[in-house]
Formats: structure tokens, C-alpha cells, sequence
């Protein structure tokens, strides 16, 4: 769109409207093919939340602290978003200033965001409630999904539909999709459905999932997740975690630390593996097939058993060498005194570090 349609097509809220322009003019914009919104005060809430459709992006962010933050209305405490029902664009909640006093996010009727969905630095934010929220993304062409909690230390509660949401993405080799939760409070992850197939070619899309900094998360339970990942890297949230992706098959490069129990029974290949400084007392990889970089398992505090009768090389990709990969490291994990986990591994390209008390 060029600059001077964007200009003629970006909307502004005002706190001279009335409340019938309000519902007539401002809505029908919103409800036009472009449109483009941001929100900063109160009072454009209130304006914006009375519009069933949004067909643009809607931004609330540099929220003005200084004349809400000593406020006790409860309007100065809950973002509502009303009667929205669906924003065929991306959905930011972005404050700079996390001091302000919002403690609530509820958006009732909403059912999908066709575009990012981001909510970050509201520090005294505590619950979103998205009751009727099925679907974040969209399959449309070049449509990459951000999917963002962040810098939210008190949020506790977040209330979704019971399938979950499904998350939506159109992923190309350069762009991927992201989600992100870093700095929360809450307890577990378990209302994400897996990013839908990527490209045209049917190929499932690869997308970096980070979870990181959660001092409260004890399970991150993903049963649906289907695709594969370019990224997984969990760490730093509580000891006593359980990661669980019951049906992912494939990952580029994973990194996950601080947990008790790591199920992916069904994890088939994988680029780069790194399991460190976790508590669990087993690991069982009995299906990984091929990696095709490195394996490193360290620091794990109490583990004792380890499984991947599957895995036959290291650093080999299509038969020929990877460059400069295919390394195992086994090293500074005190009970585990047993390496007959790897019965079928024939060849290393790299290097094979192994520190311990091994007896066999």
C-alpha cells in the first residue's frame, strides 16, 4: 500500500467522538478493507471495543501512566475488549512503561486474530480471558506468526477455549514462525495447538518456540504439537518441570535445562541436541533415528538411565559428512554409570567426549 493510501486509510482515535459516530462511521472503518489503529488512552478502548469486525492491526502501547496510575476506577485496571469478535490483523498489547495498574486483558467474544497476537510489559498483569479464542494466524500467503508473552511476571491465569488455540502460520525457508513466553508467571502451557502445515508444498512449517524465564511453569504439556521446530530452547523456569511433545518428530536445534521429565517419545531427527543441567532421572530417545550435528548430555544432576537404541551416526547427512559436526559429549552426570543407550551408533564424524564414572 503506498504512503498516501496509508495515510488516507490510517484511522485515529479521538476523544471527541460521540458515542453514535462512534457505532456508525468508526466501526464501518474499522470494517473496511484497510485500516490501520492505534490505541493510548482509556477512552479509545471503550470506542474501539463496541466494533464486532476489525480488519486492520490494533495496537495499544506508550500507555500515559501518569494520569491512570494512582486511579482506582476498575476501567484503569481491564483492558475489554467488548463485542470484538474478530481482528482480521495483528493484536498488540505493548506498554513501555509496565508500572501502569491493568491487571486483567478480557476479550469475551473474540474468536480469531488472523495476525500476531503479542502482549508485553504489563507487569501487574495477573489473567487474560479469552473464552471463545480459537485461532492466532492465518495460512494466507506470507503470513508468519508471532506468538509473544513476555516481561508479564504476574500473570497467572490465562482462560481459553477447551480445544486450545490453534496456531496458524505460512512459513517460508527465511521467515518462521515465533513463539515466545519469557517472563511470565504462569504455571503451565498447555492451551497451543500445533502451527499448521507451511508452505504450498505441504512441507509442516519449522518454528522457534521459546520458553524461557518462567519462574512458576511446571508443564509445558503439547500434545497436538505436529511440526517440526527450527528452534526449542527452554530454560531457567521451574526445577521441577515436565516438557512433554508427544507427537514431535522433528527439530533442528534443541536446548532445554531445569527440567525433571522430558517426554518426546516420538522425536525422529534432529540437527543439534543439548540436555543440560536437568534433574530428570531418565531419557528415553528410543525413536531418534538421525542427527546430523551434535549430542551433548551434561550436568544432568540425577539421571541414571538413558535410551537411543535407534540412533545410528553422528554427523552424517544423506551419507556424506556435515562439516565441523557430529560430536557426542556425555559428560558431568554423576549416576550415570551405564553408556549401552547408544547399542546401534556405528560412526561419529566429529568427536566423542565421554566424563565419568561409567562401568559399562
Amino acid at each position: 500500500m503506498s504512503e498516501k493510501c496509508n495515510r488516507l486509510s490510517r484511522l485515529r482515535l479521538t476523544l471527541n467522538q460521540t458515542a453514535q459516530e462512534i457505532s456508525d462511521d468508526y466501526c464501518e472503518g474499522l470494517a473496511s478493507k484497510y485500516c490501520y489503529t492505534y490505541v493510548d488512552e482509556q477512552k479509545d478502548i471503550e470506542q474501539i471495543s463496541k466494533c464486532a469486525v476489525i480488519n486492520c492491526d490494533v495496537h495499544i502501547t506508550s500507555w500515559d501512566d501518569t494520569v491512570i496510575a494512582n486511579s482506582t476506577h476498575p476501567e484503569y485496571t481491564v483492558i475489554d475488549l467488548g463485542n470484538i469478535s474478530s481482528i482480521n490483523g495483528d493484536l498488540n498489547l505493548i506498554l513501555d512503561n509496565g508500572n501502569v495498574n491493568f491487571t486483567k486483558i478480557i476479550a469475551n467474544e473474540l474468536k480469531e486474530i488472523k495476525g500476531d497476537f503479542r502482549i508485553s510489559g504489563l507487569k501487574k498483569l495477573e489473567r487474560i480471558r479469552v473464552p471463545k479464542l480459537q485461532q492466532v494466524g492465518s495460512q494466507e500467503a506470507d503470513s508468519v506468526l508471532n506468538f509473544t508473552l513476555q516481561d508479564l511476571p504476574n500473570l497467572q491465569s490465562i482462560d481459553i477455549a477447551p480445544g486450545g488455540i490453534e496456531l496458524l502460520s505460512n512459513s517460508t525457508y527465511w521467515r518462521r514462525p515465533q513463539l515466545s513466553i519469557i517472563n511470565t508467571g504462569i504455571q503451565k502451557i498447555d492451551f497451543l495447538n500445533s502451527i499448521g502445515s507451511g508452505d504450498a508444498s505441504g512441507r509442516p512449517s519449522y518454528e522457534n518456540f521459546t520458553v524461557t524465564g518462567n519462574p512458576a511453569l511446571t508443564r509445558i504439556d503439547l500434545p497436538r504439537w505436529l511440526s517440526g521446530m527450527e528452534l526449542m530452547l527452554i530454560r531457567e523456569n521451574h526445577p521441577n518441570l515436565t516438557v512433554a511433545f508427544n507427537n514431535l518428530q522433528h527439530v533442528w536445534e534443541m536446548e532445554i535445562n531445569h527440567a525433571q521429565s522430558i517426554l518426546l517419545p516420538r522425536l525422529t531427527n534432529a540437527t543439534h541436541l543439548n540436555i543440560i543441567n536437568n534433574t530428570m532421572e531418565s531419557l528415553n530417545m528410543s525413536k531418534l533415528q538421525r542427527v546430523i550435528g551434535n549430542i551433548t548430555i551434561s550436568q544432568n544432576s540425577r539421571l541414571s538411565e538413558l535410551a537411543m537404541e535407534s540412533l545410528t551416526s553422528l554427523g552424517y547427512f544423506e551419507g556424506r559428512l556435515s562439516p565441523a559436526m557430529g560430536a557426542l559429549r556425555v559428560e558431568n552426570n554423576p549416576f550415570l554409570l551405564n553408556l549401552s543407550g547408544f547399542p546401534n551408533v556405528a560412526n561419529v564424524a566429529y568427536t566423542i567426549l565421554l566424563k565419568g564414572n561409567f562401568t559399562k
